[in-house]
């Protein structure tokens, strides 16, 4: 889920998912002032399965079944995945002032055979935040039962360099997540080109 609260609610112009419909992503684009504009991504993929070995109700079955559908022959959903999220950001940052940050459970890491995070980086021109401000050694698994991390925030440059602080939370008994909870914290009003406007109260607008 994706929230966005207090003022910066007036600046939200668009909340869509992947064009796909597949689950795959959901996004919101804050819009600011100098033209500058922010797409937070929230995104997941799915895990390294077959179909079959995959159950009739995973998501890896469920987007293989709609892939065929489309009249992909043999399809691959964590290639089509990357394929299509790469595609959906290059062309968000055509535009120079647009920029983004993608939340991701990748069920992979970078050092994984056969992953495609690192190509998937390079093409998109997007940091690994929590490698970035804090470096990959000793790095916590972010997944109860797996030994790696594999939830990432990933951002462009303009905006790595208004985030105050970042860091990877503990796991946690009392929520029904088996994954730590990542954070980020980014100046808005520096990588949105100034303030957002102030809401007034519903009882003092005119419309």
């Amino acid at each position: 889920m994706t929230v966005v609260t207090g003022n910066w609610t007036g600046r939200v112009t668009k909340a869509a998912m992947d064009e796909r419909a597949l689950g795959r992503w959901s996004y919101i684009t804050i819009i600011g002032k100098a033209d500058a504009s922010l797409t937070i991504i929230t995104a997941y993929q799915v895990c390294k399965q077959s179909t079959k070995h995959a159950g009739p109700d995973t998501a890896f079955n469920q987007q293989w079944t709609l892939l065929r559908m489309e009249g992909i022959k043999n399809p691959d959903p964590r290639n089509q995945f990357i394929d299509d999220l790469t595609a959906f950001i290059k062309q968000i940052r055509q535009h120079p002032n647009h920029e983004i940050i993608l939340m991701i459970d990748a069920n992979d890491h970078p050092t994984n055979r056969g992953s495609k995070l690192n190509q998937f980086a390079q093409a998109t021109k997007l940091i690994d935040v929590h490698a970035t401000l804090h470096g990959t050694a000793n790095e916590p698994n972010t997944y109860q039962r797996g030994s790696q991390r594999i939830d990432f925030m990933f951002c462009s440059p303009g905006v790595l360099q208004h985030i105050t602080r970042a860091g990877i939370e503990g796991f946690c008994d009392t929520t029904p997540s088996d994954h730590r909870g990542l954070f980020c914290d980014v100046n808005l009003n520096k990588v949105l080109a100034g303030q957002s406007n102030e809401l007034g109260r519903p009882s003092h607008r005119d419309f």
